[in-house]
């Protein structure tokens, strides 16, 4: 079952993406900001990573240029 991890710091968004997700029979993480979302893509790998633009943390721009750092080989989609 494929993996995936959302990050949304909107909570109502981030429920209704992960419900649409699990129907769709995925595998779902959920992050509601930057800090949690490195937490679960370095405990968990998933095989593809959802973030809303503005996170409470800091920008989904640079989560995801922290993530392509760490995963330079592998190259999770995102």
């Amino acid at each position: 079952m494929p993996h995936v991890l959302v990050a949304d710091g909107d909570g109502t968004s981030l429920q209704h993406t992960v419900s649409l997700l699990e129907q769709a029979r995925y595998q779902v993480s959920r992050a509601s900001d930057g800090k949690s979302a490195m937490r679960v893509f370095t405990s968990q790998t998933p095989d593809l990573v959802l973030i809303e633009a503005l996170l409470p943390d800091q920008e989904g721009f640079e989560l995801c240029r922290r993530i392509r750092r760490m995963d330079d080989v592998k190259g999770v989609p995102i």
